[in-house]
């Protein structure tokens, strides 16, 4: 796997799993909720990370492509701008996923929620686990994904093509 790809599946898969344990600490540990059912729950969630960081790590991987005249980006300033992009897809993520699985709900449920219902709690939907995110997952997922962006960088995505 070429280390672009192999970046924006580890940066996208990181995500998701940090959101998996995230989720699953504040269901379990502060909502005493069961962990089987919230499990479960917490898989429904996992499109919207995995597309947020996956599109920041291709957008990132890219600048550092543009970059490269200049010297292109260090592991830590990688890592920063692909979680601070992230951050930023996340909440709009989110409002996707659920646009879809309301959607899907008129489509095949046996008694769906009407759109305007969606709509109505859609900020609330929305805004939360953005919260959520930036409170709880910054600093952890800035951590881990330094070291994917060192990997990524040291697998020689920081040399140039024409380089002998």
């Amino acid at each position: 796997m070429n280390p672009r790809a192999e970046f924006i599946l580890a940066s996208a898969l990181l995500a998701a799993l940090l959101q998996l344990a995230v989720f699953m600490a504040l269901a379990v540990l502060w909502w005493n909720l069961d962990p089987a059912s919230t499990f479960r729950r917490a898989l429904t969630w996992l499109p919207s990370p995995l597309f947020a960081a996956g599109v920041s790590a291709w957008f990132t991987s890219r600048l550092h492509r543009r970059a490269l005249d200049r010297g292109g980006f260090k592991p830590f300033g990688l890592a920063w701008r692909t979680v601070l992009l992230a951050m930023l897809l996340y909440p709009a993520c989110v409002a996707g996923w659920l646009l879809l699985t309301a959607l899907a709900d008129q489509r095949w449920a046996e008694n769906p929620a009407t759109l305007q219902q969606t709509w109505k709690i859609m900020p609330t939907l929305v805004m939360y686990p953005a919260i959520f995110a930036v409170l709880l997952g910054t600093a952890p997922a800035l951590l881990f994904e330094y070291f994917v962006a060192r990997r990524y960088l040291r697998r020689g995505a920081g040399k140039s093509k024409s380089a002998p």
